[in-house]
């Protein structure tokens, strides 16, 4: 993983390592966050009538699996966290770090929370489901537009909002010179530690739903396993070499997209840009297509899934531009893009499988090339907001 202090100033780059230092803290306050939920709903019960508790029986065992669960995952994120300090240290050597002064605040704990239900959907056999909905019609796409394997291995591919990784890894195993690109230090961390620190497939087992009491069909649903990852990346590079198959170069940079990607050495170099559940974290989605139409290639081909969700949309404070997708697609050919395929896909994200409550999402999928420049006379007014989250 790459990124670069760059032009940041001292203070930004005291900020960014108490951001990394303080993701890494919350990986290993899991465990306890998670206990203390535990003994609130163990609370509860005992609190219960005598006569309700002899109509509900020992709850005992229940509330032992459900201990038993928060520890295990507790000992995976301890070796995360760990592995993620290893990696700090070689990005900013001692003597250049201050020693952690921020908290986990409780939104950090939740996003460990959600990473352990991204690492289904992205390495889990469970979240196999939702990769085919919205991965798979993305390299059969690419496969299309690249057919011969050696031109892939020229054609670099940028995958913005990369998670934790499956999908860049896997463009890489099709030949694709793949970089990923991440802003969220739980993901950043996350997905280092699966690509690197792990040796075969189905090594760990983790129990993501164990914090989702309600909506329950069955209790031992809220207390089962998922064995990750179900591929091995270090085991599908030897089976491609086996092969006689080329794998594309892969590489991961941290940061703001619209900040690393701006950058004059970006432009004109990358001959696909990959955008799934992505472009909706815009607050002006407007640079978004600006800066993937830069970062093209003449003829270089935009693929893009996911919803609209707006994610700065309900923050008073925040600047956020929502438009529909009937005014995204007139602006994305106004920028000097022809969209090609276009459809609705229906997929969630991070859905558990077994839950009565399922979220899913009306995406849509298009590919566009790029076959022209901006036509800024026929463009209409872009609100100017703030480059990148702060």
């Amino acid at each position: 993983m790459s990124g670069g202090e760059g032009g940041m100033s001292p203070e930004e780059i005291e900020q960014e390592q108490q951001s990394y230092l303080r993701i890494s803290e919350a990986l290993k306050t899991y465990r306890e966050s998670g206990l203390a939920v535990l003994e609130q709903r163990k609370v509860h019960f005992d609190r219960l009538d005598a006569k309700y508790k002899e109509l509900l029986g020992d709850h005992e065992d229940m509330f032992g699996e459900w201990r038993a669960a928060v520890e295990a995952n507790g000992r995976f994120l301890d070796s995360i966290a760990h592995a993620g300090l290893y990696l700090f240290e070689c990005y900013w050597p001692q003597g250049q770090i201050k020693p952690l002064y921020e908290r986990p605040t409780a939104l950090d704990i939740d996003k460990v929370i959600s990473t352990l239900k991204q690492f289904v959907r992205d390495w889990g056999e469970e979240g196999k489901a939702e990769r085919q909905l919205t991965y798979d019609p993305i390299y059969a796409s690419l496969e299309s537009y690249f057919p011969n394997r050696a031109d892939r291995l020229a054609t670099k591919v940028l995958v913005p909002g990369s998670g934790l990784s499956r999908l860049a890894f896997e463009l890489s195993l099709l030949g694709f010179n793949t970089q990923g690109n991440e802003f969220s230090h739980h993901m950043l961390i996350s997905g280092h530690f699966l690509l690197n620190h792990v040796s075969k497939k189905s090594q760990i087992a983790i129990y993501p739903y164990v914090d989702q009491s309600i909506n329950v069909f069955q209790r031992y649903e809220q207390f089962r396993q998922v064995l990750i990852p179900d591929l091995c990346p270090a085991e599908a590079i030897e089976e491609l070499e086996d092969q006689g198959l080329a794998k594309g170069d892969f590489s991961m940079v941290a940061g703001d997209f619209l900040e690393v990607y701006n950058a004059p050495h970006e432009r004109g170099s990358w001959g696909a840009v990959v955008t799934c559940f992505f472009i909706d974290t815009a607050h002006n989605i407007f640079e978004y297509i600006e800066t993937i139409h830069k970062l093209l290639v003449p003829g270089g081909i935009w693929v893009n899934v996911g919803p609209l969700l707006y994610h700065f949309s309900d923050s008073p404070n925040e600047v956020s531009v929502d438009l529909s997708y009937d005014e995204l697609r007139v602006i994305i050919q106004k920028f000097g893009f022809t969209i090609q395929e276009e459809r609705r896909i229906q997929s969630g994200y991070t859905v558990n499988a077994c839950s009565m409550k399922w979220t899913v999402y009306n995406c849509i999928y298009f590919t566009a090339i790029k076959t022209g420049e901006p036509n800024w006379g026929s463009m209409p007014h872009s609100p100017q907001g703030p480059q990148s989250p702060k």
